[in-house]
C-alpha cells in the first residue's frame, strides 16, 4: 500500500476533511490537467516544483494530495511527510472526485465555484 507508510483517504474521507475545514487540497498535477479541473479552493504546486514551493505550503495545516496517478501522488506525500507536514493521499485523485460528481473548478456556473461536495 503506498510507498513508506503513505496514508491514503477515500475520496469521500478527502471530501469530508476538505469541506470541514481540516484538510487543504494541494494538487500536484501539470498546469494542463490542473486548468482542465481541480478540487475549489485547492492549491496549486506542479509535483517538480514543490520542493522549491514549500513556503506556500502552511505547516500547521493537513494536506490532502491530489495527483494524476498513485506513484507520483506517493512520492510527494512521502516528500512531504520527510519534511514534517501532515500529508495523505487521495485515493484514485481527481478522476475519483469527477467520477463521485463533487463540484470542480473552473465549472460552468461561476456561483458554484465556492461551493465544496456533493449536493
Amino acid at each position: 500500500m503506498g510507498g513508506e507508510g503513505t496514508e491514503k483517504l477515500s475520496i469521500e474521507e478527502a471530501r469530508r476533511a476538505i469541506a470541514g475545514g481540516e484538510a487543504d487540497a494541494l494538487d500536484i498535477r501539470d498546469e494542463e490537467a490542473w486548468g482542465a479541473g481541480h478540487v475549489p479552493g485547492a492549491v496549486h504546486i506542479p509535483k517538480d516544483e514543490l520542493s522549491s514551493q514549500l513556503d506556500q505550503l502552511d505547516p500547521e495545516r493537513r494536506l490532502i494530495v491530489f495527483a494524476g496517478d498513485e506513484g507520483p501522488g506517493d512520492e510527494a506525500v512521502s516528500a512531504l511527510r520527510e519534511r514534517g507536514l501532515d500529508a495523505a493521499l487521495a485515493e484514485g485523485g481527481i478522476g475519483e472526485w469527477i467520477s463521485e460528481d463533487f463540484r470542480t473548478q473552473p465549472t460552468e456556473d461561476p456561483d458554484e465555484d465556492t461551493e465544496l461536495g456533493a449536493g
